[in-house]
């Protein structure tokens, strides 16, 4: 706003009206402004879990011909959902049930992509490049995933994948890894996954001999070579080192077959059977800390806590500031990054050691922070 004339100051006043008024503020308004001076009004938004805001800002001032100016202000707060699409044979209540209780994906969507192909199917497409993370279930048919043009769609596609059917990993249906041999002998009984150094790293598990597979054959299955491209890195082999068990390829990679993802891919071969229900169906409970490390760097994994964050502010000085339900006595850490990629351990710390007020805690961070976005994560010390 300015004071266009050239002998008068113009004064001002500003106020605030409307349905959700009480959520905004006039952090900073100029009183006065000499002439040709020009000022600006900041107004800040406080939410409470609303989506929309509607208010009215007045500016007031002892200008004859325009005494009060009225503007509309309209707000919309959203937090993103994180959806999770699990390619299945069927319904895939399973996976569904074992994804949504050790994950905080808002929408984990099955059903309507049961033997979902993609071939001609711009809208499907679409909507895949645009959710947080697809798995494909074991239950799942190869057959339907080997045509040509239909392997194309599926690796054009950017959202990240983590595929456990062994039989569509192989050379002759997407070509993710060499060989086309399946052998489960080695998975009846006692450790049979080779974690690599890396894999260690990636899973949080020990390198060397593991037992990821529940003993029992064609309960566990892999892709019978350690042929995976260029740019990819094998995170444990099984059958004495012949054959993939599970492997990474990041973006810019290649497959086996020369194809260059434009996303992340996860091979992590599960059961050699089917008919199995859920992704953890047949994996003991380092196998499932290995899959469940592998969701973690796109999907955060449940926290099992009574904190909630229940507001949150931006600042007129670019700081940010929170309010969560907080234990007595208790101490919390503010943590940000700027991917899920990395490990929550791992985000930088803003602020630490902050005391609990009690029912709930008040705090703002130390940084500033601009950016178009962050994750944010407050965690009890």
């Amino acid at each position: 706003m300015s004071n266009l004339g050239f002998f008068k100051d113009l004064n001002l006043t500003t106020s605030l009206s409307g349905p959700d008024a009480d959520h905004f503020s006039v952090t900073t308004a100029p009183t006065t402004l000499v002439p040709e001076e020009e000022g600006f009004i900041t107004v800040q938004l406080s939410t409470d879990g609303a989506t929309t805001y509607e208010a009215v800002l007045e500016i007031s001032s002892d200008d004859p011909d325009l005494p009060v100016v009225a503007i509309p202000l309209n707000a919309e707060f959203r937090l993103d959902e994180i959806v999770v699409v699990i390619v299945s044979q069927d319904n895939g209540a399973g996976s569904q049930a074992f994804l949504e209780a050790n994950t905080s994906a808002d929408l984990v969507l099955v059903g309507e992509f049961a033997n979902l192909t993609l071939t001609n199917n711009a809208e499907e497409l679409e909507l895949l490049n645009n959710v947080d993370l697809i798995i494909f279930d074991r239950r799942t048919s190869s057959p339907n995933y080997r045509d040509f043009e239909e392997v194309e769609f599926w690796n054009a596609i950017t959202t990240p994948i983590i595929q456990t059917n062994p039989f569509i990993a192989r050379d002759d249906r997407w070509g993710m890894i060499g060989g086309t041999s399946l052998s489960d002998d080695f998975l009846i009984a006692g450790a049979e996954g080779n974690i690599t150094a890396a894999g260690a790293l990636t899973l949080g598990i020990s390198a060397g001999l593991q037992d990821l597979i529940v003993d029992g054959t064609n309960n566990g299955a892999h892709a019978g070579s350690i042929n995976l491209g260029s740019g990819a890195t094998l995170l444990a082999s099984a059958d004495s080192g012949s054959a993939t068990q599970i492997a990474y390829w990041p973006a810019g990679a290649s497959n086996f077959a020369g194809v260059t993802y434009p996303g992340d891919r996860y091979f992590f071969g599960l059961t050699a059977n089917s008919t199995n229900t859920s992704l953890d169906e047949f994996l003991t409970p380092d196998g499932e800390q290995a899959l469940l490390a592998i969701i973690s760097q796109f999907v955060p994994l449940a926290v099992d806590s009574n904190l909630e964050i229940i507001n949150f502010t931006k600042n007129p000085d670019n700081t940010l500031t929170f309010t969560w339900t907080s234990s007595p006595s208790a101490e919390y850490t503010i943590r940000y990054s700027s991917d899920l990629l990395t490990p929550v351990s791992s985000w930088t710390a803003d602020h630490s050691d902050i005391a609990s007020t009690g029912a709930t805690t008040t705090a703002t961070t130390t940084g500033t922070f601009n950016e178009d976005r962050l994750f944010f994560v407050i965690e009890e010390q």
